[in-house]
């Protein structure tokens, strides 16, 4: 048979290209073509039915026109001007017709007769359905053997019916062609990009691509052979890469040996002075925990797991989370550098526990975040209070010792002014007689001096 013919799309890469170009190009093809044919169909069914409408309105409009001159030269109940005006309107309403491409005019009267036509119509009678007389529709109906729209308005001072219609045919037409193109533009396209595609792929992408794969072999099995591509485009700067890659490859594999063991080194040094530090040691990054260290997941009672499922506020006190988050969102947005603060945290237990942060905006994997050094002053702030306690009782005390020395002293004076007012009234007592006015008003001094001195006492 000779040799064997290789075969012009036998490659795996231009199919998997392809087949999801044709079904994908295909379905959004077909996905787009249904989404744009009903609103345009229904676009262009509205518009003929609104153009419809409109031709009926037009003749409702020039009947009345005709019908207001005649009102206005009190001319209506004159016969030969009512059948000139007549006469008129059935021509101007016959003229609508050329305003409207397609729609055809009829003027019906009150016994049915056909009075005006833009078209040669093969009887001289019409009978409308009854509904025709109130408002505006658009009915579909057979005229004369063939499927037509019709929009009826009903004059009633003429009693006319003015009618304007259109074949079915004519109505559909815009609407056939709207899909053709619709059809020919989406999948025109497609076959378009799909030709453009795979002769690209072909001459640009799987020739080259196929040196480029045999050299990768043979780099696989350790001949270290650089592949002779010599082009400007991206494929171009494929080879190149990959001959550089081959040259420096051995290079390489030491560098990034030496950088994994500075990593595992630093990764070590880090791992040893979070967990053994004292200092409760956090990192947090839009409101989740990212990192917290030992002791603070064991002052806390969480695990590193439950840490990270919740938000950083949810372990801050009630009372405390709203101007924390203020806070720390302040950092996070880059307003504050650094602060430090109290705050108070609740344990799994409930136990609440004070903690003075310092909290520090820093950069985390090219991303702000906010580191968290802390400490537990828990007992400290339990004995500063209890210091203050004491501290104000004292004072209290302090107070009161100099109230009362005070008080003293007011009472040792007061005592001495009162002795006064007990001890002469009782002298001058024993000088008056017994039945001396001045006796009275004395006694009362005497008793008001005592009763003084006992309130003093």
């Amino acid at each position: 048979m000779g040799k064997k013919m290789k075969r012009p799309f036998g490659s795996s890469l231009l199919f998997g290209v392809l087949v999801p170009v044709v079904v994908i190009g295909a379905l959004f093809s077909f996905f787009l073509t249904s989404f744009l044919e009903p609103p345009l169909v229904s676009f262009l069914k509205e518009q003929a039915d609104t153009s419809l409408n409109h031709a009926s309105d037009m003749g409702i409009a020039v009947c009345e026109e005709r019908l207001d001159d005649l009102l206005d030269l009190r001319m209506e109940d004159n016969p030969e001007m009512n059948l000139a005006s007549k006469k008129q309107a059935v021509e101007e309403i016959k003229g609508i017709h050329g305003k409207h491409s397609g729609f055809q005019m009829l003027v019906v009267g009150q016994d049915w007769e056909i009075l005006g036509a833009t078209f040669a119509v093969p009887a001289d009678r019409l009978v409308l359905p009854d509904y025709s007389k109130k408002g505006r529709y658009v009915i579909v109906r057979e005229l004369w053997g063939a499927p037509v729209r019709i929009s009826c308005r009903y004059f009633p001072f003429w009693r006319w019916h003015i009618v304007s219609l259109i074949s079915e045919k004519d109505y559909m037409a815009p609407i056939l062609m709207a899909k053709k193109i619709v059809a020919v533009g989406t999948f025109g396209v497609l076959l378009i990009v799909l030709f453009t595609v795979l002769l690209l792929f072909i001459w640009r992408v799987n020739r080259p691509l196929k040196q480029i794969t045999d050299a990768a072999e043979k780099v696989g099995r350790g001949n270290l052979t650089p592949v002779q591509v010599k082009r400007k485009d991206e494929i171009g700067k494929v080879a190149s890469a990959f001959n550089a890659m081959v040259k420096s490859l051995s290079e390489d594999k030491r560098k990034i040996s030496h950088i994994l063991q500075e990593l595992r080194d630093s990764e070590e040094r880090y791992r040893i002075l979070t967990e053994h530090s004292l200092t409760h040691i956090a990192m947090i990054r839009e409101e989740k925990w990212i990192f917290a260290n030992k002791i603070m997941l064991e002052t806390l009672d969480y695990s590193e797991e439950d840490l990270s499922a919740m938000k950083f506020w949810e372990v801050i006190d009630p009372r405390d989370r709203g101007w924390v988050r203020e806070k720390i969102s302040a950092l996070e947005k880059g307003d504050l550098k650094e602060d430090h603060f109290q705050c108070r945290y609740r344990t799994r237990e409930g136990k609440t526990l004070w903690f003075e942060m310092l909290t520090t905006l820093i950069l985390f994997q090219e991303k702000h975040a906010v580191i968290i050094h802390a400490i537990d002053v828990t007992s400290r702030n339990r004995e500063q209070k209890e210091r203050k306690e004491l501290e104000a009782k004292l004072a209290r005390a302090e107070k009161m010792e100099a109230v009362g020395t005070l008080a003293g002293g007011v009472a040792h004076d007061l005592n001495n002014i009162l002795s006064g007012l007990v001890s002469y009234p009782e002298l001058l007592l024993m000088d008056i007689a017994e039945d001396s006015p001045l006796r009275k008003p004395l006694t009362v001094i005497q008793k008001s001096g005592q009763k003084a001195s006992d309130i003093v006492q």
